[in-house]
């Protein structure tokens, strides 16, 4: 039986409007790059932008899947829960790419994952039925949707070597800056801080692990609190610790 973890909020959610392909500043990244959006403008308005708060469930593990997210702006995990009730990262979904898209592919029958917003996200929640009906008279766009797939399987295998191999200390460093990177991109200079729990599932390691590894670099002024849980943050030193051969 799936359990979803109690630390998950389900309500904060934000209604941002409907779709606006055409204008989409993400969409020469996302799986709409190459399509004809004012060809399918009436069909793409049924396409609604949404904002979630951090820690917020987009979908559960083993639920009814009908639609799937484009990130637009910050990050979805998906995470599994194992036999034993730990809960084991597998994928993170930055801008541009899709959460839900390998149900779809497997002809909509039962979310594989939980989704939830790592930070505060905003996505395009659209119906699968969208999305077949271009595939209906799109047929290249297919070739859009595998090339995505593609893209993900590339992205968990590289998300899988950079906080599994080295030390604890760098894999820490890593996943800062993957917040960075996206902080980076919206032009922030602080990034907010996630939980521990999440720290140690993605890294691998124990809480407490984990705790000494910020402390340090909190110490080390590599992170500096700037607020209830945001940091601002020494990129070079991070980027020297992520790479450190020692």
């Amino acid at each position: 039986m799936t359990r979803t973890p109690k630390h998950i909020k389900c309500l904060d959610v934000t209604l941002l409007g409907h779709a606006d392909c055409l204008n989409c500043v993400i969409r020469k990244n996302d799986i709409f790059a190459d399509l004809d959006v004012k060809k399918y403008d009436k069909l793409l308005k049924r396409i609604i932008d949404l904002r979630y708060e951090t820690d917020t469930m987009l979908f559960v593990e083993n639920s009814p899947a009908v639609e799937l997210f484009i990130v637009r702006k910050g990050i979805v995990k998906l995470e599994e829960t194992l036999d034993d009730g730990s809960r084991r990262i597998i994928r993170l979904v930055k801008p541009g790419g899709v959460a839900g898209l390998e149900t779809f592919l497997d002809n909509g029958q039962r979310f594989d994952q939980t989704a939830i917003a790592l930070i505060e996200t905003e996505v395009c929640r659209i119906p699968y039925s969208v999305l077949k009906e271009i595939l209906d008279t799109d047929h290249d766009f297919y070739k859009a949707v595998l090339n995505e797939w593609h893209n993900q399987l590339e992205s968990s295998n590289e998300l899988f070597v950079q906080i599994s191999m080295g030390s604890l200390r760098q894999r820490v460093a890593r996943v800062l800056l993957i917040l960075i990177d996206e902080a980076n991109r919206n032009g922030q200079l602080e990034i907010n801080k996630i939980s521990t729990d999440d720290f140690a599932a993605l890294t691998g390691s124990t809480r407490e692990s984990v705790s000494r590894n910020m402390a340090e670099f909190k110490r080390n002024k590599v992170l500096t609190k700037s607020g209830p849980k945001k940091f601002r943050f020494d990129e070079l030193a991070l980027r020297e610790i992520a790479n450190d051969s020692d």
